[in-house]
């Protein structure tokens, strides 16, 4: 994918093991059998754990998923030594697919209610991609619009009919 004679951009063969090793190890550590997948798909590279009893590498809305993914970002941004390197995304037990399907479908429920009452609805704070995926869908649903108000950590979408 990347051309070797460039070294301002790290390799996809030693970013796969540097996130290899480190989910590995990590992960071993809380569930001995689980299995790491890897896939690099169009400069992202996923690494997917499978297996049993993930709960404590998942934690409370997913939050234990998200530190293991920001460390594993550290971990190679570290070892790039300021080259560039692909997206990186960790899914552990298809927590991610998951909750990405029931925020669709609560979205969709939301534009009903939104629609019905005529008034705008507040969602729970909650991070980019979450917000992006409710973006996304309330895009494809006339008659509702969506927009992100406050700083992060407690950023959250307002959903309102449109006027």
């Amino acid at each position: 994918m990347h051309d070797k004679s460039d070294d301002s951009v790290m390799l996809d063969d030693e970013q796969e093991n540097i996130a290899r090793s480190f989910v590995e190890g990590t992960v071993r550590q809380f569930a001995p059998q689980a299995e790491v997948e890897l896939v690099n798909k169009k400069g992202t590279l996923f690494v997917r754990v499978e297996g049993e009893d993930l709960g404590l590498l998942i934690g409370q809305d997913g939050s234990a998923l998200a530190a293991l993914e920001e460390l594993l970002h550290v971990c190679i941004r570290r070892r790039a030594r300021g080259r560039r390197f692909a997206r990186v995304r960790l899914d552990i037990g298809g927590y991610r697919q998951l909750r990405r399907e029931r925020l669709e479908d609560f979205t969709r429920r939301t534009a009903e209610d939104v629609l019905h009452t005529g008034e705008a609805v507040s969602f729970e704070p909650m991070g980019s991609l979450d917000r992006k995926t409710v973006h996304d869908v309330a895009l494809k649903i006339d008659g509702v619009q969506t927009h992100s108000e406050g700083e992060d950590p407690r950023r959250r979408v307002v959903m309102s009919p449109v006027e």
